[in-house]
Parts: structure tokens; sequence; C-alpha cells
């Protein structure tokens, strides 16, 4: 009902604002790593209403920096757009930063977003889901909550996995006991990576990167007999082609994720960036300063993330459940 509102509402206003169609450029993985998030961002957005008012122009960056920043350059010059949305893939968000600030381009980001990204473009970067840094600290807290006081990190060398393990440190009152930067989701490294941390006394792992478990490091976690030891990640990990590539192995994997999102995170978060540009377009036009302060007065914290609760879910034979 909320959103069919600030349609009407919108579509009352435009005539005020805008004359013509306005094209939203959006920079998404289509293809390639990460073409899933893409694909569910992009059915987000194209089941919003927005009448014949708006024309999304889609460019897919394939998760690559530089492809994000030519798909931007495309987008804002060849087509003269003012709104983005996307990039989805940290190292394109932090690429295309800077670009925004100079050209006074907003953009609206349907997945997690650092601090960094924020304040590289200039306060024009918005997520509409939680940040990374929230995020993480959540999951510190949650630790502390569950009793673990002695704690591996393993993730892969990326900006974004770089900006969780950070924030967890800052928050977390336990040990780290181990801290284990891989250069890529290999799975060949996996072996060594959990032989040296069963030497070693833990209570859990924390893995801050879906890119491990599209490659098997749960069932080589338990193939070396250490499925007692319980994995942590973030949202990005309810995933089913996750549960297709572990297996069985899967369950008991266990992250945070917005709390009451009934459909897919990525997929709700697209909306909502579309129901944020709607209003935004409707006092604004193609006034990206006055969109700036608009989106200013929202529910974006410290970080330009969008303030939410989150909780701890886990898969259980296949599926994705609250944790009790």
């Amino acid at each position: 009902m909320r959103l069919l509102i600030t349609v009407v509402t919108f579509l009352a206003a435009w005539s005020s604002v805008c004359a013509d169609t306005l094209q939203v450029g959006v920079i998404l993985p289509l293809t390639g790593p990460g073409a899933t998030y893409g694909l569910s961002a992009k059915e987000g957005l194209q089941t919003c209403p927005t009448s014949d008012k708006i024309e999304f122009i889609f460019e897919d960056d394939q998760c690559s920096a530089a492809k994000a920043v030519s798909a931007f350059q495309k987008l804002t010059k060849a087509q003269g757009t003012r709104y983005i949305i996307g990039p989805l893939c940290g190292g394109g968000q932090q690429a295309v930063a800077p670009l925004l600030a100079s050209a006074n381009i907003i953009a609206l980001m349907p997945t997690t977003m650092s601090k960094i990204v924020y304040e590289l473009s200039g306060k024009r970067a918005y997520s509409t889901a939680a940040s990374a840094e929230r995020e993480s600290r959540f999951n510190a807290m949650e630790f502390g909550r569950l009793g673990y006081k002695k704690v591996a990190l393993v993730y892969t060398d990326n900006d974004n996995s770089r900006i969780h393990v950070e924030s967890f440190r800052e928050a977390f009152r336990g040990e780290i006991v181990a801290d284990i930067s891989l250069p890529s989701a290999d799975p060949t490294q996996y072996s060594t990576v959990l032989e040296s941390l069963k030497r070693k006394d833990i209570d859990a792992i924390y893995a801050p990167d879906a890119a491990l478990f599209f490659t098997g490091f749960m069932r080589r976690r338990n193939n070396l007999g250490m499925g007692h030891v319980p994995i942590y990640s973030i949202y990005a990990v309810q995933d089913p082609n996750i549960v297709e590539a572990e297996g069985a192995a899967a369950d008991g994997l266990t992250y945070s994720y917005p709390k009451n999102t009934r459909n897919n995170a990525i997929t709700s978060a697209a909306g909502t960036a579309c129901e944020l540009l709607l209003q935004t377009i409707a006092q604004c036009g193609s006034d990206t300063t006055c969109g700036r302060k608009e989106l200013s007065q929202g529910n974006f914290d410290e970080t330009g993330g969008q303030i939410l609760d989150l909780e701890l879910r886990r898969i259980r034979n296949g599926s994705f459940k609250t944790v009790d």
C-alpha cells in the first residue's frame, strides 16, 4: 500500500518537474561473477510500477571495476543520465564513487555499501541495504551473545571483505585467533587453510565473503572432520546456488540478514531504491543537488547505508530459516 501511495504521489507531482521520460542508468553484474545478484536486483526494478515516466537503461559490468567505470561514462556522457542505480560489487562501487562527486550524479545501490564509498562520492551514493560496517558489527555482537571467545577470520582479499573484517574486529570482544586473507576463492587452498585452523582452539569461523561458498568451503570443512566448528557469513549467502554448490554441507551455515525480509534481500533493496527514486524525482526532477538534499533526509546512517534491523538466519535442509 505504501508503494502504491508513493507512485500515485509521484505521478501527480511529475508534471511540475519533468515534461518527458527521465532515463535512469542501472549498473549491475548481469553476466559473469555475481550475475545471480544482478538479476535479483533487475527483478526488483522491473516489478517497480514506474508508469512510463522512468526508463531504466541497463549496463552489465560483470562485477568488474573497470567495466563499471565504462558503464558509468556511457550512461552519464552518452545518455545524459543524472541518477544511477548500482554498482553492486564493492570494487565497482569504489571506482565509480569519485565520479559521482565530480559529476554531481546520485547513485542508489541496492546492496551493501561501505562508508568509504559514501565519502568518496561526496555523500551522493546511498545504499538501500545495511552497510558493511553495520552488518559485521551486528555479527560481532551476536558472537558475543552466543559466547564465542576465540574466532578465526577467513575471506578473500577484496575491498568489501576487508571492510567487513575491520568492522568485526572493532566490535568483537573476544580473541581473533587467526586472520586468513586469500587471494581468491580458490578451492585448492581450502584444505591448507582449514588444516591450520584445525590445530587451533577456535569456537567459530567468520567468513564475510559469499565467494567461498560457491566453491565448496563448507564441504571441505566437513571432509576434514571440522563439522563441529560453526561458520558464519553475511546476507549474500542466502542464495540457492550456494546450496547447490555445497550440497548437504551447506546445512548449518549461519548469516546475518535484514529482518522481516520475505523475498530476496537484493530484490527487496532494489524495490526500495526504485521507490526512493520515485520520491526524489517527484520532488527534484533531474536536479541532483536537490536530489541529494532530499535523500539526505531519509533513513540512512553515517555510512550512507539504510538503517535496518538484522537477524541471524541459517541454512537447514537446503532452506533458509530464521534462527530462533
